[in-house]
């Protein structure tokens, strides 16, 4: 988005990707089931099915959630899943 928006330069955006190669990033395999019931978990905690997402892995990998959305942080408190600092 911040690329599509003239607010960082393609040098810039292939950076980023290249750090984020670099992570180690293991992808979270879902179940139908678990990725049906993301519109239900947003709903119920007024979320986006993006940020459910995020909640969800959390709960289900018990870790805590990196995140400045307030949204996304009260139902992470809700939770009882840790904030780890942004």
């Amino acid at each position: 988005m911040a690329f599509r928006r003239k607010r960082i330069s393609a040098e810039q955006m292939d950076g980023f990707v290249a750090r984020l190669m670099k992570l180690g990033i293991q992808e979270a395999d879902l179940t139908s089931q678990q990725m049906l019931s993301l519109p239900v978990l947003a709903r119920e905690k007024e979320l986006t099915c993006y940020d459910a997402a995020y909640l969800a892995l959390a709960l289900r990998l018990n870790l805590p959630i990196a995140t400045t959305d307030s949204d996304l942080r009260k139902a992470a408190t809700a939770a009882e899943i840790r904030i780890a600092a942004a």
